[in-house]
């Protein structure tokens, strides 16, 4: 399904697999007051070049990300990248190019940031993929999702969080929050609005 920040138009088949999605997520203990949502907020509404880009890049990360959920139970940072040619890339981190010691999450997307940084002009849009642990409304770890940051050199950027959670079955997804993202990658492309 398309997330729509300003209210998604469903189509009957789209409807019915959000009633499916809601029905897993409530059997599996899913409450939409667990996640917490920040906004409203607007954003430019990106042509549909950059969104279709953005949509590819965004459906890729996730299908990696929860495959390596199901086979090791944990999501090491890694980047997709479209290049101007249409062509994804997969981005993981060197170990070599980590300051020594340094292996935390953080040091990771750093690391990818700038080598994607080195290549920008080759590219259109980048994904930066992480596994996140949302708080809650205390500041307690409440549930763990995939964080997906998106950006596109002619679109504002977007963080995108997709709750999960590992069942016997697999991984079950709640529903993806789209908030407004940073820009690292392109940052001297496009003003930010």
């Amino acid at each position: 399904t398309q997330s729509n920040i300003a209210g998604p138009i469903l189509s009957q088949a789209e409807a019915e697999e959000k009633r499916t999605a809601e029905r897993r997520r409530s059997a599996a203990g899913w409450s939409p007051a667990r996640v917490r949502r920040i906004g409203p907020f607007r954003m430019a509404r990106p042509d549909r070049t950059a969104k279709k880009d953005l949509d590819e890049l965004l459906n890729g990360a996730i299908q990696v990300a929860a495959e390596r959920l199901e086979e090791a139970s944990e999501l090491a940072p890694f980047a997709l990248a479209l290049r101007t040619d249409g062509e994804i890339l997969h981005f993981e981190p060197d170990p070599d190019d980590l300051p020594a010691g340094e292996t935390n999450d953080e040091a990771v997307l750093a690391s990818l940031r700038s080598a994607l940084k080195e290549r920008a002009t080759e590219l259109r849009a980048v994904a930066l993929v992480a596994d996140v642990t949302l708080e809650g409304s205390e500041g307690e770890a409440a549930v763990a999702a995939i964080a997906v940051a998106l950006e596109h050199r002619s679109a504002d950027p977007v963080e995108c969080l997709l709750p999960y959670e590992l069942a016997e079955g697999g991984i079950v997804l709640a529903e993806l929050v789209v908030e407004p993202g940073e820009r690292h990658v392109f940052a001297t492309e496009r003003s930010i609005h």
